[in-house]
């Protein structure tokens, strides 16, 4: 009798190395991502139990850029996902910018959630969600009569942007 159990639970552990996806474990923890910059295509760094580098760009559900858009494609050294921040967008056109017209400058905080989707390469199957906080400021141009022109068609004379987030994902 022992010897069958000895063998039934060999062929099973033959079984388990030899199937399909065997001891390929999903992964699962806390991710964190940085993205600095305000341009549609920026560089990213992802750690945590996704750790790589590589660049996030706007886009559309299509998959197009687009600087307003809803979805950021990432693409990785090792693979790729979507981030879906539609909800996130929702809520930051609802926050109220700091608009400082003395000493002319904008800024802007916001928070809001995102869920990760569409994964590929080393990233398939990637699920998850996570919080992210956009900051932005921006120092405005003087008109002639040294006022502020904060008018929305000027560009600014300097700005910075980045983008930070943690949740959790799997894969």
């Amino acid at each position: 009798m022992r010897r069958r159990w000895a063998a039934a639970i060999g062929l099973a552990a033959v079984a388990a190395v030899l199937a399909p996806g065997a001891g390929a474990a999903k992964r699962t923890g806390a991710i964190q991502i940085y993205v600095s910059g305000s341009s549609v295509t920026t560089p990213i760094l992802v750690t945590g139990v996704v750790t790589d580098h590589g660049t996030a760009t706007s886009v559309t559900k299509a998959g197009k850029p687009d600087e307003n858009g809803n979805y950021e494609k990432i693409v990785l050294k090792k693979g790729g996902f979507w981030v879906d921040a539609t909800a996130l967008n929702k809520l930051l056109n609802g926050v109220k910018p700091t608009i400082d017209t003395k000493n002319c400058f904008f800024a802007f905080k916001g928070t809001g959630p995102t869920k990760l989707f569409k994964g590929s390469g080393a990233y398939a199957g990637i699920s998850g969600n996570v919080d992210v906080t956009v900051n932005f400021v921006a120092i405005g141009p003087t008109k002639a009569n040294g006022k502020c022109n904060m008018a929305q068609n000027v560009p600014p004379i300097a700005q910075y942007g980045n983008v930070t987030g943690s949740g959790t994902a799997s894969y």
